[in-house]
């Protein structure tokens, strides 16, 4: 745990969307397998397509964002997490301002992406991936070792490999704003409980 680095949100650089209509800062990523990503979407317009990747989005800024595509309709609303498949062509809404999503991308035939928001504690399995935003809060990661790391305000803490159990801790007492914490995973298929909600 001593090799992890916790970083700012703010100095993550942006980068042009796939199809150039916004711009993400990449948080953390695994070659083609995984990638989670902070999105700007600024106007309505398409999402760019990832072959074979299952995607989730967690809004954590603004109303709200609605997906159309293949006769499907994905509502992606505020701090609630939404699976999609990938392969499609989406098009996005906004429900009425810009917005800023969480995007976790994974491939299908192996990771089952998943986002919560952290209200008190929330447990990493071993053999995820996992990326902490403290939001508004402060965290603690701490791992069976003793070892704990803290995840001040507005920064977060990429785990490319859990390799022992760990926990991530809000510290309710330390609250700044009204952005809550929120856990992202990367899990292996075999490792992962099932998902109702893909769209």
């Amino acid at each position: 745990m001593s090799q992890l680095e916790v970083k700012w949100l703010s100095l993550v650089p942006a980068q042009q969307w796939k199809n150039g209509g916004g711009v993400t800062r990449l948080l953390a990523e695994r070659d083609s397998e995984w990638r989670v990503s902070l999105a700007n979407v600024e106007a309505n317009g398409p999402y760019s397509r990832f072959d074979g990747m299952t995607r989730l989005s967690l809004i954590v800024e603004g109303k709200g964002v609605v997906l159309r595509g293949a006769e499907r309709v994905v509502p992606l609303e505020y701090l609630v997490p939404a699976i999609y498949d990938g392969s499609i062509d989406w098009t996005a809404s906004l429900i009425d301002a810009p917005v800023v999503a969480l995007n976790l991308m994974a491939r299908s035939d192996k990771y089952v992406p998943s986002a919560q928001l952290l209200n008190t504690e929330v447990a990493l399995p071993p053999g995820s991936a996992a990326v902490i935003l403290a939001g508004h809060s402060r965290c603690v990661v701490c791992g069976n070792t003793g070892t704990a790391i803290t995840i001040p305000p507005r920064q977060f803490l990429a785990i490319p490999s859990v390799e022992e159990p760990m926990r991530v801790i809000r510290d309710a007492g330390n609250p700044i704003g009204n952005h809550p914490p929120v856990v992202a995973l990367i899990e292996p298929i075999e490792n992962s409980a099932p998902r109702k909600n893909f769209a």
